[in-house]
């Protein structure tokens, strides 16, 4: 099908001369007084010539209707000028006029002119039907994510579990699992791989298959991150990539929390309403295979929370800059212990949604992956 040009000329002359050379192109020449009259027509044009006696409001009236911004069809805007007024019509390079064809009309600069225009929205046409063919698989692999994070938890006695988790872009880098191990024993994990985006993403599914292989196989949080460490190091050392983790076991009669952390930030007990730090030494995981993990104990008791996140919650930051910090994660668990996990995330969520709103509509609210998980004890 023939290329649908408008052109948008008040001379009647003028535009018939016009259309008649543009027909002669093979093209499909539309031809109105204005820009009201071109749009009222309905038709998706391919080029848009309009003349620069018209006036600029009329540019800017026209660039409006078009909304490139939107993504959908890129419509090309040609200005029919006099030489003479170029100087007064480069601002409207800014307003998002392509290009200028200058009288009197010199058919194969016209002819050229509007070849190049063409293949320019033919260019953008491409890359939007990629775009959206694009948003439509990381829509796709999103859902396929979410739906790979726990979203039920195992029976575990006295204690109540609620988790959340905000990816920055579509896809993220953190996840956490909450597992039955043996008996009375359940297990928490937490981690964050470097980065965001696709290729984290990737990368924690893997994370997750080599945990789920032997999650249940280990009764100790050290041997947990030693022996999937072992297993990660060949794949990430030569993306020279990392992930950074927290592993918990805790045994639902006693209230023993056995803890061990690979490079995570530090966590936190909190015991009659004060904010324990919990960290072991160890370090990151995934770039060697001589890494040493130790793990500490802790007692859980009645009302007790434990609080896992990744580093995106505390790093987080406003629009001056300043990060959100352990110190208003602290405060804000503690206003909300009494209350259930469920409630105290979305708490500890709110809080953070104000403190690091972005600066504009277009802007991200987060600069990282956040995950949260809050565990209770309720016997």
């Amino acid at each position: 099908m023939a290329h649908r040009i408008a052109l948008l000329v008040s001379n009647d002359s003028e535009r018939r001369a016009l259309g008649s050379l543009v027909s002669s192109y093979g093209f499909a020449a539309h031809m109105f007084t204005d820009v009201n009259s071109a749009f009222a027509s309905r038709i998706r044009f391919d080029l848009i010539l309009i003349d620069y006696v018209l006036g600029h409001a009329s540019l800017l009236d026209l660039i409006a209707r078009l909304d490139r911004g939107s993504g959908t069809h890129y419509v090309p805007v040609l200005v029919l000028i006099d030489s003479w007024q170029v100087t007064d019509a480069v601002p409207w390079i800014n307003d998002g006029v392509d290009e200028f064809v200058f009288r009197p009309i010199q058919e194969a600069i016209l002819y050229a002119r509007l070849r190049a225009l063409l293949r320019l929205g033919e260019f953008h046409e491409r890359v939007r039907r990629q775009n959206v063919q694009l948003r439509r698989e990381m829509e796709m692999a999103r859902s396929i994510q979410q739906n790979l994070m726990v979203n039920r938890f195992p029976q575990v006695g006295r204690y109540s579990i609620a988790s959340r988790y905000i990816p920055a872009t579509d896809l993220g880098g953190d996840f956490f699992d909450v597992y039955s191990v043996s008996g009375s024993l359940f297990g928490v994990f937490i981690a964050d791989v470097a980065g965001h985006g696709v290729q984290a993403a990737l990368l924690s599914m893997i994370v997750k298959g080599a945990l789920d292989a032997i999650k249940k196989q280990h009764y100790s949080p050290a041997s947990l991150l030693g022996e999937l460490n072992t297993r990660l190091v060949p794949l990430f050392e030569p993306l020279n990539t990392f992930i950074t983790a927290f592993s918990a076991i805790i045994d639902v009669w006693t209230g023993r929390l056995l803890y061990c952390s690979a490079g995570h930030p530090v966590q936190f007990l909190f015991h009659g309403g004060q904010a324990q730090g919990l960290k072991t030494r160890g370090g990151i995981l995934g770039l060697s295979t001589s890494r040493q993990f130790s793990e500490s104990m802790a007692d859980l008791s009645q009302g007790d929370i434990l609080l896992l996140y990744t580093d995106g919650l505390v790093e987080a930051s406003s629009e001056d800059g300043e990060a959100f910090g352990e110190q208003r994660l602290i405060h804000c668990a503690q206003a909300n212990l009494d209350q259930e996990p469920e409630t105290i995330v979305g708490a500890l969520v709110e809080r953070l949604d104000e403190f690091a709103a972005p600066a504009s509509e277009e802007s991200a609210l987060h600069d990282d992956d956040v995950n949260i998980i809050v565990v209770k004890a309720q016997y």
